[in-house]
């Protein structure tokens, strides 16, 4: 997990092997995740002569972040309190 401003990311090295159309799908796929997944670093290269095609790339999905420190320490102010 790779901290940021108000968010975490999650990057995972993917390897998929398929038909270049299997591929799209697989991409279509991970864009119709309910949470944000981003691509990158996409390299296809051709398997053998039957169509075959080997995909390697980073998958990142993102979190959004929570200040460890301040898990549970939420203050509630009492009716009459400013």
């Amino acid at each position: 997990t790779i901290p940021k401003d108000f968010y975490s990311e999650l990057p995972i090295n993917i390897e998929v092997l398929g038909k270049y159309q299997e591929l799209g799908l697989f991409v279509s796929g991970l864009a119709s995740l309910p949470r944000i997944v981003t691509i990158h670093d996409v390299n296809i290269t051709p398997v053998n002569n039957d169509g075959s095609m080997l995909m390697n790339a980073v998958v990142k999905t993102y979190n959004e972040s929570t200040d460890v420190s301040s898990v549970g320490k939420e203050t509630k102010k009492k009716r009459g309190q400013k």
